[in-house]
């Protein structure tokens, strides 16, 4: 006859699989309405070429730009929303600041870009706060 404890672990072990099996399964059920791969411009500015990259529903780019390197890794959170973290490095000093980013796919040559600042490590306050948008060039 088996014990509590035993019976207890079983329960606690078939409810992760469980749960294993559901987290695994929306992964695969969000599919991205967009492949955004290509290459981008912040506002249409030329000076501000940006190139996503996006593999299944992770998405990063970056942006060297105006003397700072962006970098930024996200997951799709909706067929057309992306949420991830932007790391900005000013290139004279060295100085890393992190950035949460959502980017919204209007369609597939148009996003819209949120940021909000994370920390207060270099010129920017934690709490700091933009919008903007970019489109596709390629």
């Amino acid at each position: 006859m088996e014990n509590k404890a035993t019976r207890f672990a079983m329960a606690i072990a078939s409810v992760a699989a469980l749960i294993w099996v559901f987290d695994a399964s929306a992964e695969t059920l969000l599919k991205p309405r967009y492949n955004l791969s290509g290459q981008w411009q912040e506002n249409g500015d030329p000076s501000q070429s940006i190139n996503y990259f996006q593999e299944g529903t992770q998405l990063t780019f970056i942006n060297i730009a105006h003397g700072f390197a962006h970098y930024f890794v996200g997951r799709y959170i909706a067929p057309t929303k992306i949420e991830g973290v932007q790391h900005r490095v000013n290139m004279g000093s060295g100085c890393s600041t992190e950035i949460l980013t959502i980017i919204t796919a209007t369609s597939a040559s148009t996003v819209e870009v949120s940021m909000k600042g994370l920390d207060s490590n270099c010129d920017l306050a934690k709490g700091w706060s933009a919008v903007g948008g970019s489109v596709r060039v390629q």
